[in-house]
């Protein structure tokens, strides 16, 4: 299934991993998903949740009250809510270690993953993020999509109750028109 994934789903599984780091909370949820969702403003997912008033500084205020016992030291709020990540160094170091192109190389991800330098195991993902994944390759499948990408991780979001659903509702986003706006979105 993760052969699939796009480089920005990738990404988007890393950064919720850090954001789940930086928080301090022993697993990434569906809740750091939407973070990470939303932290590359040129992914589909993210258009979509800025289109529906659920930009990152938004996502990330909300989360830091979510978990405002877990707070690192004194990090600078701004920082936590820019998440702290470079998304072209992240690549960057991808592609020193394993050869350029190798996120975007379909064995390439999986061959990272293997390694362990890609941080988004299945070990760090909790048991309703994982189900989130399964569910977005079978919204993919649904649309008839070959390859599982932010809008598809969103869709698996939307489409169960868990943290991330919740987190998006208590931003006053409307669910169903969200979901309808990545079910219909325009090819990339």
């Amino acid at each position: 299934m993760f052969e699939r994934f796009t480089p920005r789903s990738w990404t988007a599984l890393e950064v919720a991993i850090a954001t789940a780091d930086q928080l301090g909370c022993p697993k990434a949820g569906s809740d750091h998903l939407v973070a990470g969702l939303a932290a590359d403003p040129e992914s589909v997912a993210a258009r979509l949740l800025r289109e529906h008033g659920a930009d990152a500084g938004r996502i990330s205020e909300a989360l830091l009250a979510r978990y405002p016992e877990r707070r690192l030291g004194d990090v600078d709020a701004d920082v936590l809510r820019e998440l702290g990540i470079d998304l072209e160094e992240v690549r960057a170091r991808v592609e020193d270690t394993f050869g350029r192109g190798a996120l975007d190389a379909k064995h390439g991800r999986r061959r990272a993953w293997q390694l362990g330098f890609v941080r988004a195991a299945p070990g760090e993902l909790d048991a309703d993020l994982k189900r989130v994944v399964r569910n977005a390759l079978g919204e993919a499948k649904r649309l008839h999509d070959s390859f599982i990408g932010t809008e598809h991780l969103l869709l698996g979001v939307l489409t169960l109750d868990f943290a991330g659903r919740t987190l998006l509702a208590d931003l006053g986003v409307d669910l169903p028109a969200l979901a309808r706006s990545a079910e219909h979105r325009p090819a990339a």
